[in-house]
């Protein structure tokens, strides 16, 4: 899965996810329901960005977003810090393997609650 960048008639700029050829349909309706709460551009794109990183790690261990566990969330916010863009796209999320909690990467206060908040959004949603 990976993020495409948008650029609507309007001169509006827009956020989707593909999974090869397809747009990921959960991906693309969750954007479009921060869009009609007029969520600011820049925090459209972070949210989105995360939660594709959660999608590409969930992937890369065989699961979907359906499949999401305490644990496996617990793993990816340090994962997503460690490797950041590494999570951009499914071949490389395909290579990380989840951390065991003391070899964690320290992770600021507000780059974790702004991936919970992302992830906590999409699932709400």
């Amino acid at each position: 899965m990976h993020l495409q960048r948008l650029l609507m008639p309007d001169d509006r700029i827009s956020w989707t996810a593909y999974d090869g050829d397809c747009v990921v349909e959960e991906v693309r309706a969750f954007v479009v329901h921060l869009e009609a709460l007029r969520y600011a551009p820049s925090t459209v794109h972070h949210y989105v960005r995360h939660v594709v990183r959660l999608g590409n790690y969930l992937a890369g261990n065989g699961k979907g977003f359906e499949d999401l566990t305490p644990l496996d969330f617990d793993r990816f916010i340090p994962a997503a810090v460690k490797f950041g863009a590494s999570f951009d796209s499914l071949p490389a999320a395909m290579n990380i393997v989840p951390l065991r909690a003391e070899y964690a990467a320290q992770v600021s206060a507000s780059l974790h609650n702004q991936i919970l908040f992302a992830i906590k959004a999409f699932y709400q949603f």
